[in-house]
């Protein structure tokens, strides 16, 4: 007998429409009135075949109810891994660009350009690099070695965490597309 199977009995044996009906079956075989008797097997056969049935859909649903909560769980996996692949991502490129200095040509805005740390050029917003480093990086007092912050599952979950990530991977992007130069000098 499957599962299913003993779900569905289960479930109609405890429902009340079906057990009114055994007992209205079971009455018939008491003495009662010839005239009852009809009605009494019709209405009991009624009710049982009404507690199979509200049985048949309390299975159904519990079984559409654990394959929504799988379906459910997934799509909440996949969307964790796909964070925890930008957040390598974005480490990675942290990696990369916070050993880096880049020295700057002297000449006037078009001909020169200014020099400093990778991490600063790329990064220039103050209030961005505070968030990388609380969030995703610790950093030296030098600010020459840093080491990426153990991320979890339900801190990457989190507003923050997640803007963080995507910020630094835009902001790469950026670089990437507007400065070859010095995209191809920090490693990007």
């Amino acid at each position: 007998m499957t599962d299913d199977t003993k779900k569905l009995l289960k479930s109609a044996a405890s429902n009340s429409a079906s057990v009114l009906g055994y007992l209205s079956t079971a009455a018939t075989f008491f003495p009662i009135g010839e005239v009852a008797r009809p009605y009494v097997r019709s209405l009991g056969l009624v009710l049982i075949i009404v507690g199979v049935f509200r049985g048949a859909q309390a299975v159904i649903t519990e079984k559409n109810d654990e394959s929504e909560a799988v379906t459910k769980e997934n799509a909440k996996q996949a969307k964790d891994d796909e964070w925890a692949e930008k957040s390598t991502q974005a480490i990675q490129h942290l990696g990369n660009i916070i050993p880096r200095f880049f020295t700057g040509v002297p000449g006037p805005p078009p001909v020169g350009r200014s020099g400093g740390d990778g991490y600063h050029l790329v990064f220039p917003e103050l209030p961005l690099r505070q968030r990388i480093e609380a969030h995703l990086i610790h950093l030296d007092s030098s600010h020459n070695k840093m080491q990426p912050r153990p991320l979890n599952v339900d801190s990457l979950r989190l507003r923050p965490v997640r803007q963080t990530i995507q910020e630094v991977l835009d902001r790469v992007e950026h670089v990437k597309a507007t400065d070859a130069e010095l995209a191809t000098r920090l490693h990007l």
